[in-house]
C-alpha cells in the first residue's frame, strides 16, 4: 500500500512539473512579440513594399493615405497593418547581423519591404523585411535597431506587400458635406451642364439657357457618385488595353467644387487613370457606377432645357 501511495506520489510530481514547465514555456511565448506599443496612439506609418511608398496619417481617428496621393485610407487594411506590426511573433531566431555581408545575405541593404511607425510622443518603431528563406515560407525579418535576425510565415509580408488600391477607400468620388457644394460640373460625351446652387434654390445650366432644379435629384446624384468605387488596376497589354484611350480627352468628367474625376468608357466598361498608377488602369465596378450613369443620362435630357 505505501508503494503505491509513493508511486501516486511520484506520478503526480511528474505531472505538476511538466505542468509547470509547460507555463514556463508558454508564458514567455506571449512576450515574443518584437514590436511593443500602444495601436491607439499611433498617428502615422510609413510602408514601402515593392508596389510603391505609402504613407499614412491619422486625423481626428481617421486614417488618410498621404502619400503618394492623398487620399481617405480603408480604415480596415490600416488597422490590419498595426494589429500585424503588433503581433510579430517571429518562428525563430537565425542570429545576428554583425557586418555589411550578412546583412546583404538577408536581404536587409535592399528589404523588401520597410514598415515604420509612429506614435503621437513622436516614439518610432521599424521593421525591415529582407529575402525569402531557402526552407520556404519564411522571410527574413529585422528590427531596426537591433542586429538580431528572425524567421516569419510569409503570410506577414503577403499581407503588407500590397498595392494602392488595397489601402485606398474604394469609394472614388469624394463628396463634401451637402451644405459645402456650391456647384457640379458635368461634361458627358460632349455635352456640358452645371448643377449650381443658388439663394432661390438649385438651377441646372447649360450654353442654352437654366432651368429650376429639384434639390432631392442633386441629393440623389450625390448619393449615387458616393457609391462609385474601384474594383482592380489592369496593367495595359498589347491587344487588351491599351494606355492610348487615355491620350483622348474623358468621355465624362465630374467637378465638384475645386474636385475634378475623369472616366473613360470602353468596352462597356469605366476606367480612370491615376498619376499614382501610370502603367495600369483602374476599373470602376460595373454595378456601382451603372445607376450614377443612368441618373446622368436622365439629366441629360431635363425637359426644361434645350441641348441640341
Amino acid at each position: 500500500m505505501k508503494n503505491l501511495s509513493k508511486v501516486t506520489v511520484f506520478i503526480f510530481l511528474i505531472v505538476l512539473g511538466l505542468m509547470v514547465f509547460i507555463l514556463q514555456w508558454k508564458g514567455p511565448s506571449r512576450q515574443k512579440y518584437l514590436l511593443h506599443f500602444n495601436p491607439g496612439q499611433i498617428t502615422h506609418i510609413h510602408l514601402k513594399n515593392e508596389q510603391g511608398e505609402f504613407q499614412f496619417q491619422n486625423s481626428e481617428e481617421t486614417w488618410y493615405l498621404t502619400a503618394p496621393s492623398r487620399r481617405k485610407a480603408y480604415q480596415k487594411m490600416v488597422g490590419q497593418i498595426i494589429a500585424r506590426a503588433l503581433t510579430l511573433e517571429p518562428t525563430r531566431s537565425v542570429g545576428e547581423a554583425v557586418d555589411e555581408s550578412s546583412s546583404d545575405v538577408h536581404g536587409f541593404k535592399t528589404p523588401r519591404i520597410v514598415l515604420n511607425l509612429e506614435d503621437q510622443t513622436g516614439h518610432k518603431w521599424g521593421v525591415l523585411f529582407g529575402k525569402e528563406s531557402p526552407v520556404g515560407q519564411f522571410i527574413y525579418l529585422k528590427v531596426e535597431g537591433s542586429p538580431q535576425i528572425y524567421l516569419i510565415p510569409n503570410s506577414v509580408f503577403t499581407y503588407l506587400n500590397q498595392g494602392l488600391l488595397e489601402w485606398i477607400e474604394r469609394r472614388w468620388v469624394q463628396v463634401p458635406p451637402f451644405e459645402e457644394i456650391k456647384k457640379i460640373d458635368i461634361s458627358l460625351l460632349g455635352d456640358a451642364w452645371a448643377v449650381v446652387r443658388s439663394p432661390q434654390g438649385w438651377a441646372i445650366q447649360n450654353r442654352q439657357g437654366s432651368a429650376p432644379f429639384d434639390e432631392e435629384k442633386v441629393k440623389t446624384l450625390l448619393n449615387l457618385m458616393k457609391d462609385v468605387s474601384v474594383t482592380k488596376l489592369i496593367p495595359f497589354s498589347p491587344g487588351m488595353l491599351s494606355q492610348e484611350m487615355f491620350r483622348y480627352d474623358p468621355d465624362l468628367t465630374i467637378r465638384i467644387n475645386d474636385a475634378e474625376y475623369h472616366f473613360w468608357f470602353y468596352n462597356s466598361q469605366v476606367f480612370t487613370q491615376s498619376a499614382d498608377s501610370p502603367d495600369a488602369a483602374i476599373k470602376f465596378h460595373t454595378e456601382s457606377v451603372g445607376p450614377f450613369l443612368r441618373s446622368l443620362a436622365e439629366i441629360r435630357n431635363f425637359p426644361p432645357l434645350n441641348w441640341w
